[in-house]
């Protein structure tokens, strides 16, 4: 598995040539986004292909509160037995709706596990509130739904299975910080798809956009490698902090690499305090 090419507690700044310092851009370039178009706009980004998994948005994100903490979660990859396809593209909205399966109800139980942490006094987000009915967008690296026979354990999965989806990775990133609905915290579930992930923010590797710009990149070391980024964007002019963190599948059953795990190595509690 890779990582960023830093080491210990790092930071890179970049100015791209298009945007220098955070007040260059008027906050009337933003792209204004109503709830419905934004919905209907990620619903364009993810029916692109065959077999398209919608994603769950939670309305923090659709009508976003000045105190909400959002949190983008990220699975592998949905798929469906031979008897039930082909899928319909809602279904997956449906599972989080309904905490339906192990997986869905781990991921928020999870996401709030670490949204107690990061909110907590003297954290980055202390004074947010993370509301796990309003306040997920839960989606997976691989966009569309895989027959059972091609995607029931992650192994199965091809590096071209990651790969022929981070445009619609980035997109729906570019999206979300144009509408001004960032999330404040991206939890990748798993390990297939981390460098995908991070390299999504990297200033290397980005390919966000004005009025989106990386404005620095930091990742934690030490007793938490390749585990977590925070993530400095600036969009139309203002910053905006992100944690990019990766925690274990839902599906498996070591402590190492849960959430608490996570809140309790020193390197991430570093990187997650106000002016790291």
């Amino acid at each position: 598995m890779k990582g960023p090419p830093n080491a210990g507690l790092s930071l890179w700044a970049t100015q791209p040539a298009h945007a220098s310092a955070f007040a260059r851009h008027s906050p009337n370039s933003h792209v204004h986004t109503s709830p419905m178009e934004l919905a209907q706009r990620l619903e364009a980004i993810y029916t692109r292909g065959e077999h398209p998994v919608l994603p769950y948005i939670g309305a923090a994100f659709r009508e976003p509160a000045p105190t909400d903490l959002r949190v983008m979660t990220i699975g592998i990859n949905a798929y469906v037995s031979k008897e039930h396809w082909p899928p319909k593209a809602h279904w997956m909205q449906e599972w989080f709706e309904k905490r339906q399966h192990r997986f869905h109800r781990r991921v928020f139980s999870e996401a709030a596990v670490l949204a107690a942490g990061i909110t907590a006094p003297s954290m980055l987000f202390a004074g947010r509130v993370f509301d796990p009915h309003r306040c997920v967008l839960g989606t997976n690296a691989v966009k569309a739904y895989l027959p059972e026979a091609e995607g029931k354990r992650a192994e199965q999965l091809s590096e071209a299975h990651f790969a022929s989806h981070d445009p619609q990775w980035h997109e729906e990133l570019q999206l979300l910080a144009e509408a001004d609905v960032a999330p404040h915290v991206i939890i990748v579930f798993g390990a297939p798809f981390w460098e995908h992930a991070w390299r999504a923010f990297h200033p290397e590797h980005t390919s966000l956009r004005a009025p989106v710009n990386v404005h620095s990149f930091q990742a934690a070391w030490g007793d938490a490698p390749h585990r977590a980024n925070r993530v400095t964007l600036e969009v139309a002019g203002k910053p905006h902090d992100l944690l990019l963190v990766r925690l274990m599948h839902p599906a498996g059953r070591s402590k190492v690499g849960s959430a608490r795990w996570l809140l309790d190595r020193q390197a991430f509690r570093e990187l997650a305090k106000p002016g790291a």
